[in-house]
Order: C-alpha cells, then structure tokens, then sequence
C-alpha cells in the first residue's frame, strides 16, 4: 500500500566559503499519509547546524529559528536516522518543488548516509498546482500563493518546515488524484552541467552598480543582504 512523505525543509542559506554546500538543513517537517490522504504520522525536527554557528538573519526572520534555539538540538545524522523509521518500501516523497529534495541527497551524500532508504519516487505538488491553475511551467507558483488561490485557510505562519508540510498536503487534496503520477528520482542527474555552461554572477559588477544607482558606496552588511537575497531567490520558494 503506497505511503506518501509530504516533507519540507527549511535551510540555513548564508555558509562560509569553505562549506561544501550553500545551504545547511536545519529543520525537517514531514506528514506520512496513507492511500486516501489521510494523516497517519508527522515528523518535525529542528537540526543543530555544523558549518556555520551563524544563522542568516533573514532566515531568522522568516522562519523565528535562531543559533540559540538550534544549539541543543540533534546534528543532521540523528535527525536523517529517525526520519528515515516514516518510510517503508512503497513511500512516495511529496515535495514543493525540487529544491529540498536536492539538499536532502545533498546532505545525506555528503555526511556517507544511506540515501537507499530515503523513497526512491517522488512528485512535485507544485509543478501540479502551477499547471492546475494553467499558469506556465516556468512560473512555478508558491506555496502561499497556492493556498491563497484554492482558499485555503492559513492559521499558521509560512516557511515553517512542519506547517509547510501541512499546507503542501492540503493542497495535495485538491488536487485531482488522476493525475498525479510519480517519478523515479535521480540524485547524480546534473541538469546544468550536461545541458548548458554554469552560470555565475559578479557580485562585484552588480555591487558598483547599485552605488551607482543610489550614488553612494554600499556598505558589508548591504551587500551581505544582495548576496543572501540572490541565493534564496534561486530556490524559486518565494515566487507568487
């Protein structure tokens, strides 16, 4: 009988240099569903960050989690260890995009933890809500702008990993069950290194153009704040 995973993640997204990744999990919420969407299990973990000590501020503010809050709880393998008891043979992970299943596999790679038993299938509820609302596939829309248009009511805050997860399933609800089907996920799929050159940019450029713009010279933090606004921008999250 297929069991499905709705998970979410909220990420840590300023690291030093010298981390081997961008982002750093520090919170993991999930809802175990059975055949008929019904809620049979939650997950919900906040993580004790290795790579930086520092959380963003702007994580802080969207998400209330801060260094002191994180500092006594579990590192990131405990918590993967217990999130993997959600799942059994026929689980099928549920995600808002494809961002946080890459960080998960990312993480789990990185720290040698067996990715085999995460489900091995998924499906995007988000690529099925942008196109049950027939808006174009590149315009993926949010989670909250999701909830806004099917009318869903929000009594609790937004980029919270187990709240996100529960908004993620009440979408999944609306949707029609006919034709969500689920993929075979591939970890080691490079979409950018095999289809096109990696794209960078010059902060650098941008900066002395912003000055120029306001013709005055930024400061650390500002550019700090560019920075951190370009990299969570990427992860498509906060597109309406």
């Amino acid at each position: 009988m297929i069991h499905y995973i709705v998970m979410d993640l909220e990420l840590n997204q300023d690291l030093p240099e010298q981390a081997p990744f961008r982002y750093e999990i520090i919170q993991i919420g999930a809802k175990k569903l059975d055949f008929d969407l019904n809620t049979i299990e939650i997950f919900n973990s906040l993580i004790k960050p290795a790579f930086s000590p520092v959380i963003s501020p702007l994580v802080t503010e969207l998400t209330g989690i801060t260094a002191d809050v994180l500092s006594s709880e579990k590192p990131f393998t405990d918590v993967f260890e217990a999130f993997t008891h959600l799942f059994d043979s026929d689980s099928v992970f549920c995600t808002w995009g494809m961002f946080d299943l890459k960080a998960l596999y990312q993480m789990a790679s990185f720290y040698q933890l067996k990715t085999d038993q995460l489900p091995s299938r998924y499906i995007d509820i988000q690529q099925y809500a942008t196109a049950h609302f027939s808006l174009p596939s590149k315009a993926q829309i949010g989670l909250q702008h999701a909830c806004e248009r099917f009318e869903i009511a929000t009594p609790y805050p937004f980029h919270n990993a187990l709240y996100d997860a529960y908004y993620t399933t009440k979408i999944l609800r609306r949707l029609d069950s006919s034709v969500l089907l689920s993929k075979k996920y591939d970890p080691t799929f490079q979409r950018t290194a095999e289809r096109q050159a990696k794209q960078t940019i010059d902060f650098e450029q941008l900066f002395l153009q912003v000055e120029k713009m306001y013709e005055r010279v930024l400061t650390e933090e500002e550019k700090g704040i560019i920075r951190l606004a370009y990299r969570m921008g990427r992860t498509r999250q906060f597109l309406r």
